[in-house]
């Protein structure tokens, strides 16, 4: 996938203006959204804690979405590529089809990387969701991994760990939530993993 920064395109959602670029996709014209905060970031006091919604406005009143985020800190890579990772990493991409609008109600596919809790990013080419976004909305989105996903921490009882499924439910919210603006239909979707 090659995308175009120079010629952009925007939706607007409740956080404020996104800008895409056009995207060169086999069999369609596609516009990405890459690098869209669903969740602040899970530093600090947020660490070891389910995901908090991303509710404010974004900076400026819109975020430049044409490149991905980094991924969710990991030991080791799925593939040979070498992708920056951070703790700052729960980001989503949208890819639509250039056509698309509000009103299109195209399916949703969410794309969910395999990589067993352990490794997986969506910057991975493996992972571009363009050629699937022929005629619908594809989405994916980055999510906790290792320790700072799954440790569990306190007295049996207690509910922690699983940071990383809570940080996909985050996810899944966001799209129930925004998706129309992208073309996709927010009452119906696929979910994609291959693992």
């Amino acid at each position: 996938m090659v995308c175009f920064g120079v010629q952009t395109v925007s939706v607007k959602v409740k956080n404020g203006t996104i800008f895409g670029s056009f995207c060169s996709c086999p069999f369609t014209s596609v516009v990405a959204y890459l690098g869209i905060p669903f969740a602040q970031p899970p530093v600090g006091s947020l660490r070891w804690n389910a995901p908090v919604s991303y509710n404010s406005m974004y900076p400026n009143g819109s975020i430049n979405a044409t490149t991905f985020s980094p991924g969710c800190n990991q030991f080791g890579s799925f593939t040979n590529q070498a992708p920056t990772y951070s703790e700052d990493c729960l980001y989503l991409n949208v890819w639509a089809p250039a056509k698309a609008t509000d009103k299109s109600l195209l399916p949703v596919k969410v794309w969910i990387y395999g990589g067993g809790g352990y490794v997986g990013s969506t910057s991975d080419p493996l992972y571009n969701g363009c050629g699937i976004a022929t005629n619908a909305v594809v989405v994916s989105m980055n999510y906790r991994l290792g320790p700072l996903g799954w440790l569990t921490l306190g007295p049996p009882a207690s509910f922690t760990g699983n940071y990383g499924i809570l940080d996909v439910l985050m996810a899944l919210q966001w799209v129930q939530e925004n998706i129309a603006s992208f073309g996709g239909n927010n009452v119906w979707t696929i979910s994609l993993n291959i693992n």
